[in-house]
């Protein structure tokens, strides 16, 4: 990346903080911007990858302490996390907000009334040294005029040397008006990515003078409510006329609500300051983009005499030299305008990273984290590298954010529940809270999975904590997924989030790996928790959330198979619970994989029988259903109708099935039929837990349990060992749901090993 690129005096908010950077943000801001997912750099701190919604304007995460209480003066702030209206652009009393004076310093007054600038103690009734946000918007604003006024130069020269290299190759004999329009090639072509680049630099500019113009307007608001709060205090403070007037003990309880009102102005201030501190340092950093792109393409105008490929080290390759003695670094010049195009499919994508260059390669990773590390099809060591710098990065982003708050975080390893009070009592949002939670579990998972895998690698192939608002997503690889015999990729159910169950994903992981480990060959195996799960409600017996998370698995399953080097091995899909409905939608539509276990299943959704999945040939659907497990047996029963007009029957199962009231919460599963029974033509296999109590909901999550058979089976089939599987009779046939009938009821679990 650039080094930062200067503003000019008089309009760098950095400035206030003399030039210090906020540890850890210059850089995830930097990654922020260049994946070209925030308008905004400031409101890039903890909204760091959300793509699948649109917010409001800047700023919306801020703690609001708005409202007027007691003749006092909250800043008028709507309170935008409770649903009221979104803030405006103050008017009225607040006109001479965001004005600025030659110099800089902010103009307060209302219309008519004489301009004055801000004496540097009125800002310490916010509990601040100096204006939160300096800076002349106009200065800024005349700067990209500049840039835009010499891309429209660069603009025109382009169109002239393009009609004159056309009048020369057509108009000049003995092939001399070739060879100039040749010549002339490299420099057309700077030109013209010289003034998108001048374009770019001028918009980054124009943008940035209208927020800072905003919180500079913001800020004179705050400063007119504290002074407004610090005369209501002084009037309340003085003995005439108000002591013969108000109570006392009335006095000191409006000064105190004064004080707080103020503190809370004081604390949206030192917010303001922080995000304009981080706004203008990505900026010069994005703007430093644009301004290297040219320095770039004039190294290349001078170098190349041509358009040869990128680091070819042919004429025309855009090379860049250090030092005498330095190696050569290629330049791509896709690097110029942005974060790169990679392919979405994965076998392109892998084509697309083994032509870079190892150098560009490493920019690559280094400025674009978040994008190389959901990228499918590049190995799985880039993608763990990217996403590991990416969980870092959110990580100091929301310490960062603490601290600027002065909330700070609570350590790793509070109760989750004492984590959300504490940062919703600051101001943070359900859904930055629960993101933070995310990125934590997901740190934590690493260094639990790095402590037992014996040496194995560990690799991070997906990281995306703001997915499903807060609820993640996220892939830890126990083994290398690169070079495996065998992989295993676990699919969860119900109630399964990233903050919430990747603990308990990563060990039925860790459980499956050590069971396969017993035999010959090696294993990686997935700790998958990449859809939006249902929760413990009625919404389980739905099957919509499968059908989309469907599309997720078999996207991801490409993904992983484009990590592969070599022989592509073999990969066997592993889901539980509902998440055995969301695979079976998968191979319904076409996922491939060379084998499918469906364990506890409520239905096999759209799939009728086995012959439905066309991507898995005879003999590769495997079935675990436990004969005390509620879900494939109650939930099935009230897929047959058999429950069907018991009123009270949501509130019944709510006594008879704690934990699991919403697998019958719809009186009729739409789940799909039970892949255990006959007609279904999977190969059950013994999966008992030695209890047959069909209340008892422990009995389905029993199936990972070490030592077990049902584990047992099910690394037999992950390593392809299926005459190693014991086989259990299936349910009888009848209308495609459990009647109540199970052979495997009388089956004696072997002792576990």
């Amino acid at each position: 990346m650039p080094t930062a690129v200067h503003i000019p005096p008089g309009s760098t908010p950095a400035a206030a903080a003399g030039g210090q950077r906020c540890p850890g943000v210059p850089h995830l801001t930097r990654r922020r911007l260049a994946d070209r997912r925030h308008r905004c750099p400031a409101t890039a701190l903890l909204r760091s990858r959300r793509t699948r919604r649109t917010t409001g304007r800047a700023g919306d995460h801020r703690p609001v302490r708005g409202g007027r209480t007691a003749g006092g003066d909250g800043g008028g702030r709507p309170d935008r996390h409770r649903g009221h209206e979104p803030r405006r652009r103050p008017t009225g009393r607040c006109a001479g907000a965001g004005r600025r004076h030659p110099d800089g310093s902010p103009v307060v007054g209302g219309p008519g009334a004489a301009a004055r600038r801000v004496p540097v103690s009125d800002w310490s009734l916010l509990g601040l040294a100096a204006d939160p946000v300096p800076g002349s918007p106009s200065e800024l604003r005349v700067l990209a005029a500049g840039f835009a006024a010499r891309a429209e130069v660069d603009r025109a020269a382009v169109g002239d040397l393009r009609a004159a290299s056309a009048l020369l190759a057509t108009g000049w004999d003995s092939g001399g008006g070739s060879s100039v329009a040749v010549a002339l090639a490299a420099p057309v072509t700077a030109f013209d990515r010289g003034s998108l680049a001048l374009t770019s630099g001028a918009e980054v500019l124009v943008a940035y003078a209208g927020r800072m113009e905003e919180r500079q307007s913001r800020c004179a608001v705050l400063l007119e409510a504290a002074q407004r709060n610090a005369a209501t205090i002084t009037m309340l403070e003085s003995p005439w006329p108000v002591a013969g007037l108000t109570p006392v003990f009335e006095r000191t309880r409006q000064i105190r609500e004064l004080a707080g009102l103020t503190a809370g102005l004081g604390t949206e201030a030192a917010l303001l300051q922080f995000e304009a501190t981080l706004d203008a340092t990505a900026t010069a950093e994005l703007l430093g983009e644009s301004l290297v792109a040219l320095v770039l393409l004039a190294v290349r105008t001078v170098t190349a005499g041509g358009a040869g490929p990128v680091g070819s080290g042919v004429p025309g390759s855009a090379t860049a030299t250090g030092h005498p003695g330095s190696a050569s670094v290629a330049v791509d010049p896709a690097l110029l305008a942005g974060a790169p195009a990679v392919p979405a499919d994965p076998a392109a994508a892998a084509r697309w990273w083994s032509g870079l260059s190892e150098p560009v390669r490493e920019q690559l990773i280094a400025t674009y984290p978040g994008l190389l590390g959901s990228a499918a099809g590049l190995p799985a060591d880039v993608r763990d590298r990217a996403s590991r710098a990416s969980l870092a990065e959110d990580l100091a982003t929301a310490e960062a954010v603490a601290a600027a708050t002065g909330s700070g975080l609570p350590p790793p390893g509070t109760d989750p529940e004492l984590v959300r009070a504490q940062l919703a009592a600051a101001g943070w949002s359900e859904q930055d809270i629960t993101s933070l939670l995310g990125s934590r579990a997901v740190d934590e998972a690493l260094a639990r999975a790095e402590a037992a895998a014996g040496g194995d690698p560990v690799q991070l192939l997906i990281y995306d904590p703001d997915a499903f608002d807060g609820h993640g997503r996220a892939a830890i690889s126990v083994g290398d997924m690169a070079t495996a015999d065998n992989v295993a990729v676990l699919v969860p159910g119900m109630g399964s989030d990233v903050p919430g169950y990747l603990d308990n994903q990563l060990g039925n992981a860790l459980d499956l790996k050590a069971e396969a480990d017993r035999t010959a060959g090696t294993t990686a195996v997935v700790a998958w928790v990449g859809y939006r799960a249902p929760g413990v409600d009625v919404a389980v017996s739905d099957p919509a959330l499968a059908a989309a998370g469907a599309a997720l698995l078999t996207q991801d399953l490409a993904g992983f198979a484009g990590t592969r080097t070599g022989d592509p091995g073999r990969t066997t899909v592993v889901a539980h619970s509902y998440g055995s409905t969301t695979a079976s939608f998968a191979f319904a539509g076409g996922a491939d994989a060379d084998a499918l276990v469906l364990i506890g299943s409520p239905g096999a959704g759209p799939a009728d029988s086995v012959g439905d999945y066309p991507g898995l040939g005879p003999g590769s659907v495997f079935v675990g259903a436990a004969s005390g497990d509620p879900v494939t047996t109650h939930a099935q029963l009230a897929g047959d109708g058999f429950l069907e007009g018991w009123e009270g029957i949501a509130g019944a199962s709510a006594v008879l099935f704690p934990g699991v009231v919403g697998m019958v919460g719809s009186m009729r599963s739409r789940l799909g039929n039970d892949p255990a029974g006959a007609g279904f033509g999977a190969t059950r296999f013994h999966a008992e837990t030695g209890s047959t109590n069909t209340l008892d909901p422990a009995n389905h999550s029993q199936y990972y349990r070490p030592g077990s058979e049902s584990l047992a089976n099910i690394a037999a089939v992950v390593k392809g060992r299926l005459h190693e599987v014991t086989v259990a009779p299936p349910r009888p046939p009848g209308t495609g749901h459990w009647d109540g009938r199970d052979p495997e009821a009388t089956h004696v679990p072997r002792p576990p090993r």
